[in-house]
């Protein structure tokens, strides 16, 4: 979690994981809040087979 000098709170949760390489997350979910004003944003991530990343989202929101 880190919040921004205006009060601004971002959180990031990690939603799933490669199957492959545990520790590579193929899921991010960003929670920015802002006062009473919440935005969720969603990147996604696939990998190389040696591990690499070969390709991630911007940040979208879901619709």
């Amino acid at each position: 979690m880190q919040t921004a000098l205006i009060g601004e709170m971002t959180t990031t949760t990690v939603q799933s994981y490669d199957a492959i390489f545990k520790n590579n997350p193929t899921k991010v979910k960003t929670k920015v809040t802002s006062g009473s004003r919440v935005n969720k944003l969603y990147q996604t991530y696939s990998y190389y087979n040696w591990g690499d990343i070969q390709s991630e989202t911007r940040p979208l929101t879901a619709t």
